[in-house]
Order: C-alpha cells, then structure tokens, then sequence
C-alpha cells in the first residue's frame, strides 16, 4: 500500500522547518528564516536548525553565525541576535548597506565582514559594540570618497585586533581614537589611511601592518615608545629619512620588514634584538657597514637585498643554525663566502652579484637546500 498523498504534502511543506530538538525565541527564529531568504541560503539551512551549515545555538540563543559563498543583502532584522557573540560574513558579495542594526548586538565580540560589496554608509553605530575585540572590514569595495574613521570608534573599549586590510572607506584615524583602542594588533596593509603616528597608538600594541599603505611618510622616532611590538612591517611604503635610533628599543620584535623603502643613513644596531625570528631591510642605500648579527640567534630569514653593502659577510652567519633562508644579493659584498655548514635547515641561499670570493661549499651538507644562487661572484669550484 502506498503513502497517502495528504501525508507526502505534509512531509514537503515541512521540509526546511527546524524541529523542536533546538527551541530559541520566535523573534530569533523569524530573523533566521529572514536572513536564510535575504541571503539564498535555502541549500545550506535547511532540516533542524542544529543541521544549519555555520549556525551555532547555545543555551536557546543564536551564538554565532558563519556563513560562506552568500549574495544578497542583510536584514535589519538581525538585530534579533541578541546573545549572539560572533558574525563571520566575510568572503561573501553581499550588497546594500551594512545594517546600523548591528550596532544592537550588545553581546558581539568577533565582527568580520571583509570582503564585500557593500554600499558605504556611516558606520559610528560600530562604536555601541562594547565587547567586541575583533573587527574585519578589509578590502570593501566602493565607489564612494573615503571619510575619517568615526569618532564613536573610539568606545569599543574591548577592541584587541582591527583589520583595515586593502581598505578604500577611510583617509584618516584619528589620534583621539587610536589611543584609546586597547589594540594588541593592527594591521592596515594596502589602505588609503594617511596621518598614522606611532606616539597615537596604545602602546599595548604588538603587532603593526602598515605595509604597502600611506599611514606614513617615514619611520618617526616615537616608535620607540611601542616596546611591546613583537611584529613591524612598514616594507614596501616609500618611506624616506633615516631608521630611527629609537628602533633598538624593541627588543621584542620577532619580526621586523623595513624593505622596499627610500631611507637613507646607516643602520641602527641589531644586537638588542635577540628574539628576532625574520629580518628585511632590502631595497635602500646604506652608509657604513652592517651592523652585527652574532646575537640573532633565533633568526630563521634573513633579507638584505640591494643595500650597497660593501663590508664582508659576518663569520657569525654560519653560527646562526636555525636559519632556513638568507638572501643577500644584489650588494657589493667583498671577502670570502664565510662556512656555512652549520646550517643544517637551510632551504633557500641567494648570494648572487656581489664580489664573494674563495671556494664554492659542499652542498651535501646541505639536505633541506631547495634554491641556490651564488651568480656573479669571483666563486671557484664547481658544485
């Protein structure tokens, strides 16, 4: 005997509808089906809602939401997720305006909208979201004149890591809400966002990504006053002036970029810096010698591409065992190519054009090597 047709109509109408395994307010469960509608979402959440690609539940409350792969516009509604502490919308093509509703999720800590299409509209609401420590508004696409960060911005006062990454909305942070930012990290690589100074920055601050942007015209000395930085890389800026001396008072950094710019001057010591893990200072003339690197011990990359070195190699290169690539070229490095046995976890080795002499080495003791370079040197041997 076969299904009766009343009772197949009933199971098709109620396809989509979450069971009653999950129960959460009717004003949640309304914004749900809005935002499942608004954003083409039908494939993704159907079934009980504890089947919903993305949507987390906790104590009969929306917690979170991460959805992928959407187009559409979001809905006013979504102010409805009132216990909702995460929102990951990035990497979609949602359009229209982000909803100054947003600003009503009281309860939000990790916002991340990056990469989408969205019509630029003031967003000083963001500054009513007093618990959240994460914000991603990178690479937003628009038309329209980019404006100050606002004002408000300056109450997020949980706020640890802000992305501007490729942002084209704002010119400008202002001093007077940069400093009040409890920003651990901040990172405004490939943004329009001019005026940044250092002395205008938390100084709880530990990681700076400002390469490849306009936040500044060169290295200020109050970038010493940031001395819980473990992370700078301002490469790629144009930056003009010399390297602040103020720089040897970040003896945290692990990593530091400083390539690809104009500066001029000699290099400030290196010696303070013994927990750096990767360092590059390509692309710039440099007066005098470089400095020592003996006490880079936990060093793993090494850039020092065209400095106009003239001094020879440190023997100490050879002491450094962790490194894993060094790139050199492009210099007027004079001497002997100093031992380099010691560097077991060598994958990459770039000594091309200087004026290297001595004895190419014995690459068998170089297991992990995947790329070596030593052209247009005064070399002998063969490898």
């Amino acid at each position: 005997m076969g299904i009766p047709l009343f009772l197949l109509v009933f199971c098709f109408l109620m396809q989509g509808l979450p069971t009653q395994s999950l129960e959460i307010p009717e004003a949640e469960l309304d914004a749900l089906y809005a935002l499942r509608t608004s954003l083409d979402l039908a494939s993704d959440w159907s079934g009980p809602l504890d089947s919903w690609k993305g949507l987390e539940i906790k104590d009969g409350h929306v917690a979170s939401i991460n959805i992928k792969n959407a187009h559409g516009t979001l809905p006013k509604g979504i102010s409805a997720f009132t216990n909702i502490t995460t929102l990951i919308l990035g990497q979609n093509r949602l359009l229209g305006t982000i909803p100054a509703e947003i600003g009503m999720l009281r309860n939000l800590e990790y916002l991340d909208l990056h990469e989408n299409l969205f019509v630029i509209t003031k967003l000083d609401f963001l500054g009513q979201l007093s618990r959240l420590t994460y914000l991603d508004l990178s690479s937003l696409l628009t038309d329209q004149l980019p404006e100050s960060i606002p004002e408000e911005w300056a109450q997020l006062s949980s706020l640890q890591h802000l992305r501007l990454v490729g942002n084209k909305w704002f010119s400008y942070l202002p001093p007077n809400v940069s400093k009040k930012l409890p920003l651990t990290r901040l990172e405004l690589s490939g943004s329009l966002i001019t005026g940044l100074l250092p002395q205008a920055l938390n100084p709880v601050i530990s990681h700076l990504d400002i390469h490849d942007s306009f936040c500044i015209t060169s290295l200020y000395e109050s970038i010493g006053a940031l001395e819980n930085l473990t992370f700078l890389d301002a490469s790629q800026m144009s930056l003009t002036g010399s390297i602040p001396s103020t720089l040897t008072l970040l003896t945290r950094l692990q990593y530091l970029d400083l390539g690809l710019n104009v500066f001029s001057g000699v290099i400030p010591p290196l010696y303070p810096f013994q927990d750096l893990q990767y360092l590059s200072l390509g692309g710039f003339p440099v007066i005098g010698k470089l400095p020592s690197i003996t006490t880079l011990r936990n060093l793993t990359y090494l850039s020092l591409v065209d400095l106009s070195l003239s001094n020879g190699i440190s023997s100490a290169l050879g002491n450094l065992d962790k490194l894993r690539f060094i790139d050199v070229h492009g210099n007027q490095i004079t001497g002997t190519l100093p031992l380099l046995s010691n560097l077991t976890m060598l994958q990459y080795l770039n000594m091309a054009s200087n004026e290297l002499t001595g004895t190419l080495p014995d690459l068998s003791d170089f297991s992990e090597l995947s790329y070596f370079n030593v052209a247009k040197n005064k070399l002998e041997g063969t490898i």
